[in-house]
Order: C-alpha cells, then structure tokens, then sequence
C-alpha cells in the first residue's frame, strides 16, 4: 500500500487559488471599482510633471490674485471639467489665492457662470477655506463668444458689475485693480482648442501674464505654448486626479481615476498569479512523471 503524501503549505495555496470561487473574484472586483467612487482616497499615481509644474505654481503665488477664464462647455465634456475645474479651484482656494471669475466661450453659456458658483457652493469650498465672496472670490457676468469679448474683460470697467449685480467698485476684491496687468496669473479653463491660442494673444502677449491651461481634449495644441507663456497645463479627469493627490484632496478625479488604477492592479495582480499557477503545475506534473518512471524501472 501506497502511503499518502502529506501536502505541503505551497500546494495548500495552489490548490487555493486554482479552485478559486469565481463569485468572491467577481465580488473584490466590483468593490475595488465602487469604494473609491464613493469614498475617494489617495492611491500612489505616476503625476505628469506638467500637473507638477502647476500645483508649485499656484503655491509660488500664494496670497496673489488670478484671472479665471471659464469658458462655457457643451454637455459632452461636463464630467471632465467638473472634476477639473472642482480640483483647480481648491488648489487656489488652499494656497490662498483670490480669483477673479470671468465666464467666456464660443460653446454654449449653459454652464457658466452658474455652474462655478455651484461648484464652490456645492463642495462648501468657500466655508472650507474661509473664503468670504466678493472679497476672495468672485463671478462675472458671461461676457460673449467671440476674442473681443476676451479683450474687452481684461479691462475690468467694462464688466461694470459681478454676476449678480454689484457695481465692481463695491466688491473689495476689485480694490486697486484697473486691468489684467494688475492681476497675478491667468488659468484658462476651456474645451475649445483655438481659445489657447485667443489666451496667448490677449493675456500674454498683450500683458505679460502667465498662464495655467486646464484644458479637455486640447492637449497638443496646449503643449506647443508650454514654456511660451503657457507655465503649465493639466488635462480633464487625469488632470483633476494629479491635482487631488498633489495638494492631498482626493475628490471628483481620485473617484474617476481611481477604480481604474485599482482594476488594473487587481488584473495585473490576477495574470501573475495565474501564471505562478499555471507554471506550478506543470512542473509539479513534471515531477510526477518522473517519480513514476523511476519507480518502473
């Protein structure tokens, strides 16, 4: 009689994995995809040196005043720039900078300056950092389609009175401040490719600003001016996420991104496993074949 091998802690742990029940895969799978959209939390990411670049920006000019170029979007791209948009008003609002919100475009005006109010509303931005509207912060009325309109707002007495109807010279974040010259920075968020090229001509050129692009879908148009009065740029979701983990706020783009980071390591971590599986047991098969031809001969 044949004695029966005991078996090892190894082949305990194959026999695990191989006969893994498929509905507990199928159950870690769907909880690493829903618990960072519902509770974002910050996972180590590769961040583009360009979203580098625009945090240390901000930072550098903690305390100054910047120019918002919000430009209106087309529903099709409103998650990406929720989140982005979300994420770069936070690094402002952290690092103590005053904004200036100024609603342009040539899409459509259904998003601004409405949806930039919500946004600081929706997320308590303003209570979070102590930021009192109309000395802090500030929205504009939309001001027009077209790079007249854009012209036309760096001259601050021509927008005449915020969103809602104060006169600008009783909203204390306007104190001192005649035009664009007098402002900081500029960060450009936008959907429409050409506005960079628009932005350079009325906010760099004309005045020397500098400028934060948060684009959607224009990244190579965008990059060409990196450097060329364009400091640094951050794109869409991605963007948002960088921004999150930069400054230590994981929000809308940490919930986005992160379920994909997630799934792939799980995959990833699946795949070598079935291979260091697979392998396994083909040459404890090996093995085997062996042993029972030496015992023949």
């Amino acid at each position: 009689m044949v004695e029966k091998r005991k078996a090892t802690t190894g082949q305990k742990i194959l026999d695990f994995l191989t006969y893994f029940n498929p509905k507990i895969f199928s159950v870690i799978l769907i909880l690493a995809m829903f618990i960072p959209m519902i509770r974002p939390f910050l996972i180590p990411i590769s961040v583009n040196p360009y979203s580098v670049q625009f945090v240390e920006f901000i930072k550098k000019h903690s305390g100054g005043i910047c120019f918002y170029h919000a430009e209106s979007a087309m529903f099709g791209v409103t998650s990406g720039l929720h989140a982005e948009a979300r994420a770069v008003l936070e690094a402002l609002f952290k690092y103590r900078v005053k904004v200036i919100i100024v609603p342009v475009g040539i899409a459509s005006s259904v998003l601004t300056p409405d949806f930039h109010i919500w946004l600081v509303k929706n997320y308590g931005l303003d209570e979070k950092y102590g930021y009192e509207y109309g000395r802090d912060w500030v929205v504009m009325p939309w001001q027009g389609t077209l790079e007249t309109a854009l012209a036309a707002a760096t001259v601050f007495e021509n927008m005449r009175t915020d969103y809602y109807g104060t006169p600008i010279e009783n909203l204390p974040i306007f104190r001192g401040l005649k035009n664009l010259g007098d402002i900081d920075f500029v960060v450009a968020e936008y959907e429409h490719c050409a506005t960079i090229d628009q932005a350079i001509r009325q906010y760099y050129a004309k005045y020397g600003k500098q400028i934060l692009a948060a684009q959607i879908n224009c990244w190579g148009p965008t990059v060409a001016y990196a450097g060329k009065g364009v400091a640094a740029l951050i794109e869409g979701t991605q963007g948002a996420a960088e921004i999150e983990y930069l400054i230590g706020e994981p929000a809308l783009g940490m919930s986005y991104m992160a379920p994909t980071s997630m799934l792939s390591l799980l995959f990833f971590i699946f795949l070598v496993l079935s291979n260091i599986i697979f392998w396994s047991r083909r040459i404890l098969a090996l093995r085997k074949q062996k042993e029972r031809g030496v015992m023949r001969g």
